[in-house]
């Protein structure tokens, strides 16, 4: 019997959290994209990281997105493997639809936990992105790279 109440508070925990879910939460759903497009980026997939950029992107080098394509092909041929590690520092919400993100990002050939990043801390970039809301999606509209230490 109490197991059974166990599993029903569970269940019913599941479902609550999941009824408070970040379908609603721009900050979360900022953090599902960033998620996504490491995950693409760690597969090397350039189509499926460029999802996550507006048509508008730009950097401080003033890179389009059509240059960071070739970029991103480049990079993916020539690392057949690709790890990367992100740490949010923040974000702040600069309207109902953008937000500036603050990133740590570092990128390694060989898999990273959170236990060793401090190994990658010198080559660590700080990487402030500009986003918008594009419908329901979340888009780069501008990144600015900057070394981290």
């Amino acid at each position: 019997m109490i197991a059974r109440q166990w599993i029903a508070s569970v269940l019913l925990l599941s479902i609550m959290l999941t009824g408070c879910s970040s379908e609603d939460d721009p900050q979360a759903q900022i953090e599902a994209m960033l998620a996504q497009a490491v995950a693409a980026a760690e597969d090397r997939d350039t189509g499926d990281v460029l999802a996550f950029v507006d048509d508008n992107f730009s950097d401080n080098y003033d890179h389009s997105k059509a240059e960071l394509r070739r970029m991103l092909q480049g990079y993916f041929l020539a690392n057949q493997q690709i790890n990367i590690f992100t740490l949010i520092d923040e974000i702040t919400m600069t309207g109902r639809d953008s937000a500036e993100v603050i990133l740590s990002l570092a990128t390694t050939g060989r898999p990273v936990n959170e236990e060793d990043w401090t190994a990658f801390k010198a080559d660590m970039q700080q990487l402030t992105l500009s986003v918008v809301r594009d419908g329901d999606d979340w888009k780069v509209l501008h990144a600015q790279w900057q070394n981290r230490y």
